[in-house]
């Protein structure tokens, strides 16, 4: 035993079984946990005046607005029709509200999507509103 240790395939065979074990506990550690818990972004959006107006998490008149592709991360938007008229918002491709009728609010979560730019947009007016953007930012943002 002590001629395998002190020769250099005996050595090499060691350390290569020790990565190989770390990388099997490590692997394990990983699926025990489980996924990572979710990041989310708030964003509130205002309908006045047949525009909208970001007054949380983003700000100013028809905003654009930029969302992560990372399936460990999620939007939730936030919209209130403080308009006297009804509104239905539409991400285009990706989500829309219910028609919402004075005062009232809805919220969208959305989470991951294929990279790009899209419109949002008022379906009831057919008015364009701004652009909502998915993005990469890390390597982990598959």
């Amino acid at each position: 035993m002590l001629d395998f240790l002190e020769s250099k395939k005996g050595i090499f065979i060691i350390i290569i079984s020790g990565f190989v074990v770390f990388g099997i506990l490590t692997n394990l550690i990983h699926i025990l946990e489980g996924p990572p818990p979710k990041e989310t972004t708030y964003v509130t959006l205002v309908f006045k005046d047949d525009k909208v107006e970001g007054v949380l998490g983003i700000g100013g008149e028809n905003p654009t607005i930029v969302m992560r592709s990372s399936k460990y991360h999620q939007m939730q938007i936030r919209i209130v029709n403080g308009d006297d008229n009804p509104h239905l918002l539409v991400i285009e491709n990706i989500a829309s509200t219910k028609l919402l009728q004075p005062a009232e609010i809805d919220t969208l979560l959305l989470s991951g999507g294929e990279r790009g730019k899209y419109r949002y947009y008022d379906a009831v007016t057919n008015a364009t509103l701004g652009e909502f953007w998915i993005v990469r930012v890390t390597a982990i943002d598959d």
